[in-house]
């Protein structure tokens, strides 16, 4: 029991939009099926995006970069890793409507910061976890986050670099906070073009003169 600082952690938040509405027009058996094969795809893409799977909290997912392990680009990772799970939804929406079903609809929320992490519990029950405002405001950043949106605070903007294509949203005034937060929406990772390579053809670009 008991954990430790990290003053550089990534939290990862997601849920289902209109999960509680579909839940109402579901039995339990499909609902649970659904969240499985859900669940399935997106702790899958986690994992080759090095993520921690800290827990699931009903409909919703809570992943870690930077504990237990740090590396350099923790923030960059978990980015791609949320832009990469938009494609794997999509490809499992493709599945479901050809099976009749309605797709899923999700909004995540990224934040960076320090937090406490380690294993938290009873002498009976330990899990590992992070606790502190950082987690706490990912999880509101990812309830503000729209269908598709991939919603990051300037704390973890200020990381990316210009890696990524973003939009800037409207200042999303969140609990726990007395200000408005700047917040961003990551659109696409940005096509990065070898030096001397045309972007048109792909070739290597006519040397000048």
């Amino acid at each position: 029991p008991g954990g430790k600082r990290v003053e550089q952690c990534t939290v990862f938040n997601s849920d289902i939009r209109g999960f509680t509405a579909m839940s109402e027009t579901m039995t339990p058996e499909i609902l649970v099926e659904m969240l499985n094969e859900y669940f399935e795809k997106m702790v899958e893409t986690i994992f080759k995006y090095r993520g921690t799977l800290d827990k699931f909290m009903g409909d919703g997912i809570m992943a870690l970069w930077g504990a237990p392990v740090v590396e350099q680009d923790d923030a960059i990772v978990s980015v791609r890793c949320a832009l990469e799970m938009s494609e794997v939804l999509g490809l499992l929406n493709r599945e479901r409507m050809q099976r009749d079903q309605p797709p899923l609809a999700v909004g995540i929320g990224i934040h960076t910061g320090p937090v406490v992490a380690g294993y938290i519990g009873s002498s009976k029950a330990l899990s590992y976890t992070v606790i502190g405002d950082v987690a706490n405001t990912s999880a509101r950043l990812c309830s503000v986050a729209l269908a598709g949106q991939i919603v990051v605070s300037e704390d973890t903007y200020a990381k990316l670099g210009s890696r990524f294509e973003v939009e800037e949203l409207r200042a999303a005034k969140v609990k726990g906070k007395e200000k408005p937060l700047r917040v961003f929406n990551v659109l696409r990772e940005r096509l990065v073009v070898p030096v001397g390579i045309d972007l048109a053809s792909g070739r290597p670009a006519a040397s000048p003169g």
